[in-house]
């Protein structure tokens, strides 16, 4: 499965959403996309998917790319240990599903 495929699943299959969320950004609460009990099982399943998305588009390291997403307020060591380790923080797992979601989004 690729991330978009995975994106487009957890959206039911509105693959019509996508321009909306490129418009108006992940914020505005999309299904599958607004609630922790979803962001977090889909992170969890799509982690993989996600890292490698984030290594396309960092530019400088990527605990430092995710540390500059405006939705999160977390330090350096939470966000590695939720990206490359075994934690699970709530707010970064949420930043890194609304990443994959407007990542893909803007490739509509």
């Amino acid at each position: 499965m690729t991330l978009r495929e995975a994106v487009i699943k957890q959206l039911g299959g509105d693959v019509e959403l996508l321009g909306d969320v490129a418009k108006y950004g992940a914020q505005e609460g999309w299904r599958g996309f607004t609630y922790t009990k979803d962001t977090i099982p889909f992170v969890r399943e799509h982690k993989a998917l996600i890292l490698t998305r984030l290594k396309v588009e960092a530019v400088t390291s990527v605990i430092e790319f995710v540390s500059c997403f405006r939705c999160l307020d977390a330090d350096l060591d939470t966000i590695a240990a939720s990206v490359y380790g075994k934690e699970e923080d709530t707010q970064v797992y949420n930043a890194l599903a609304w990443f994959a979601l407007e990542a893909i989004a803007g490739e509509e």
